[in-house]
């Protein structure tokens, strides 16, 4: 079963967290996302991607935070430094390749195209996730072409 997507985007995502299978640090987390503190979103992204691994592998309770990030991401007025960090751990979640993840991702469709649609310079991310995301077992090239973006991405984050 898909976890559940916010209808909004942006924080405004987070007031619908009490819908979601979300829960403790992860809750905690998200919830942190929603405060205009300069580093309560990179402390929350810290947290959840500490919080989303246990030795190396994702925990059972990844795939409902997925549509959280992406909605708050998805918000046209997030600052660039603060989008990349969210799509970067939403990026390196799809990278484990776990069905619950890709279940999430393609829930999130419509939102990750809102993502691209006001930002086109993630366009070839969204690609690459929407498209492994579609397939059952992604394959090699589609998990490389995530890496592929993803780098890209990071690349001129730093050079710009």
């Amino acid at each position: 079963m898909a976890p559940y997507v916010p209808a909004a985007v942006g924080r405004a995502a987070l007031a619908e967290l009490d819908r979601s299978e979300v829960s403790g640090d992860k809750l905690v987390a998200l919830q942190r996302l929603a405060e205009s503190d300069d580093d309560a979103l990179a402390d929350a992204t810290f947290a959840l991607y500490a919080g989303l691994h246990d030795d190396e592998a994702l925990t059972d309770d990844t795939a409902p935070v997925v549509p959280f990030l992406i909605a708050v991401a998805a918000d046209a007025d997030l600052a660039p430094g603060d989008r990349l960090q969210l799509i970067a751990l939403v990026a390196n979640l799809a990278l484990a390749a776990d069905i619950g993840v890709r279940d999430a991702l393609r829930a999130s469709t419509a939102n990750l195209h809102t993502l691209a649609g006001h930002t086109p310079v993630y366009a070839p991310l969204v690609g690459a996730l929407v498209g492994a995301a579609d397939d059952d077992a992604p394959s090699p090239d589609q998990l490389d072409a995530i890496s592929v973006a993803l780098d890209d991405l990071l690349s001129a984050a730093t050079a710009g």
